[in-house]
């Protein structure tokens, strides 16, 4: 095994574990929040002018 492959291969387990939990935190964060308050639209119909 060549000296920088070690490395990167424990680069690449590391990220590959922390990524899932980093995911799941904001997804618990987003989850966590207050839902937005519903957003109400009207419209009215005006005549046309001639």
């Amino acid at each position: 095994m060549k000296e920088g492959e070690a490395w990167h291969k424990c680069r690449l387990m590391r990220s590959a574990l922390l990524t899932p939990f980093l995911l799941l935190a904001l997804a618990l964060a987003a989850m966590a929040q207050e839902p937005p308050p519903k957003l109400k639209v009207g419209f009215l119909i005006f005549p046309r002018w001639p």
